[in-house]
């Protein structure tokens, strides 16, 4: 992943606010709360798919851009993530991802856990919190300070 991209998974297991009991099985189609071919297709409606290494990841978009991939086993998305390039302005892929995200009764989670409602003023205010945001917003300083940035 590029230092300037933020990345997000749609997270489908996610416990309600205030639940203490195990995530409960969407209520329609697949894992996402719908069917893989729904998805799918919204997702090719996004961005342009790319050639994958792997008949089990689905590609779509830029590998150092916006991007989404699928992650399947047995044919079935069981993981999707998004990374969305902060070197450019933003358009309309974060309110794609919202949309896609909402449709499919999810949140999106961070790679250092953080949960993040799909609602456009809550996935801006992580990214701009994030250091990917950090490094676009000043370079030079992201990487003069190595202790804050720790490299991953």
């Amino acid at each position: 992943m590029a230092v300037w991209q933020f990345e997000v998974a749609l997270e489908p297991n996610a416990l309600p606010s205030g639940s203490n009991g195990p995530p409960s099985e969407p209520d329609r189609g697949g894992l996402f709360g719908r069917e893989d071919a729904d998805i799918l297709c919204k997702i090719d409606r996004m961005l342009p798919r790319r050639e994958s290494w792997s008949k089990d990841l689905i590609l779509w978009g830029e590998e150092n851009g916006n991007r989404l991939h699928a992650a399947l086993e047995g044919g079935k998305i069981v993981e999707l993530t998004a990374r969305i390039d902060l070197r450019q302005p933003p358009g309309s892929f974060p309110s794609q991802l919202v949309e896609l995200a909402r449709d499919c009764g999810v949140q999106f989670s961070t790679a250092d856990g953080e949960r993040i409602p799909p609602d456009i003023r809550s996935l801006s205010d992580a990214v701009r919190r994030s250091r990917a945001f950090r490094f676009v917003l000043d370079p030079h300083h992201y990487f003069s300070e190595p202790a804050s940035n720790p490299v991953v």
